[in-house]
């Protein structure tokens, strides 16, 4: 037979080539299944909630002024209390009246995200005669993502030589808009801290004060330390602009306002319900000088206050021996909002 004529044997099917698909496919798939574990994973680490523990303040001898704000998981009526006051704002937005089902969620949303960052706590300080000003801000809420953002800033301001270190805490200096002066910001234990001298950040970094520091401190005494939110003005931050931000321009009180009447101001506010605000300011007079026009200077202040149409406010002053007290309630702080703010969209 005629080999040219007879019959070619079918060749073995080639598995080679379906095996190396199958085993593309599964590579494909384990890629994808860790593309969507990192991913996640990257999400939830970088959201986790944290441990934020107020230890320290910036508390010092020689601040002028101090204001501390702290929030707690125990104060819900001030988390009731703030979720009121957005809400209202949001009201404003045409979308919640065309969509009430979005106010709703807002509602809950706020209410939520004011929970996760508690304990809050917010801290200003500084002296006006030596032009130093510090602040921080501490909170249990996505401390990781607060670590990976200040590290992107490292990263960039290492570029034009602006991180800098002291005592092995490291800081970044951030020019302002004129170039000529620098702002200082830093990351420490879920902290942030912000200070317009070098020297105020490095104080910020290596401060070892504590809590208790408060309990002692002369400037506080007399102040409820309880309260959220509480503070006081002495030396030169005592001066005539504190009146002017509620519009009392007479000479013969404007002149009561500086540190040669007052020796300080001391304040304290707390909410008592979802909305009232109460609050109280202790005026300290120097030995030397006349407790009845101090008591004019408060007077004024409390109807200056009382006879504003935008304010629903109850105030009473007490007179005591070493100091005159203010003690004032702004009622339906809810409706206040609502008839005074606007919001453009």
């Amino acid at each position: 037979m005629n080999e040219a004529l007879a019959p070619k044997p079918t060749p073995a099917p080639v598995r080679k080539k379906r095996s190396g698909c199958m085993t593309c496919a599964i590579g494909c798939g384990i890629l994808l299944v860790l593309v969507v574990v990192f991913f996640f994973g990257s999400i939830f680490w970088l959201t986790k909630k944290g441990e934020f523990e107020a230890e320290t303040t910036l508390l010092n001898a020689q601040s002028e002024f101090f204001i501390e704000a702290y929030v707690t998981k125990e104060d819900q009526i001030l988390v009731e209390f703030l979720t009121q006051l957005s809400n209202v704002m949001n009201q404003q937005n045409p979308m919640m009246a065309r969509y009430p089902f979005l106010a709703e969620w807002n509602e809950r949303g706020t209410r939520k995200d004011l929970q996760k960052l508690l304990p809050l706590k917010i801290e200003v300080a500084g002296s006006v005669a030596e032009e130093d000003f510090r602040s921080s801000v501490g909170f249990s809420l996505y401390n990781n993502l607060a670590d990976l953002a200040f590290w992107f800033l490292k990263r960039s301001a290492a570029k034009k030589e602006q991180v800098r270190e002291y005592e092995g805490e490291t800081y970044v200096a951030l020019e302002e808009d004129s170039g000529d002066r620098f702002v200082y910001l830093a990351l420490r234990d879920s902290v942030f801290y912000l200070t317009n001298t070098e020297p105020g950040i490095q104080a910020c970094l290596t401060n070892e004060l504590d809590m208790d520091h408060h309990l002692t401190f002369d400037a506080l005494a007399g102040v409820d330390l309880d309260a959220p939110i509480y503070g006081y003005a002495t030396g030169q931050s005592i001066s005539p602009q504190l009146l002017a931000i509620i519009d009392i321009e007479d000479p013969e009180l404007t002149m009561l306002m500086a540190p040669d009447f007052l020796q300080r101001i001391a304040f304290f506010a707390r909410v008592p319900d979802q909305t009232t605000l109460q609050a109280t300011l202790d005026f300290y007079p120097l030995p030397s000088s006349d407790p009845d026009r101090l008591l004019q200077l408060v007077q004024s202040i409390k109807e200056n206050l009382e006879q504003r149409e935008n304010l629903n406010i109850q105030c009473v002053i007490q007179q005591e021996t070493y100091r005159t007290r203010l003690d004032m309630s702004f009622l339906n702080m809810d409706e206040t909002l609502r008839q005074n703010i606007t919001v453009s969209y």
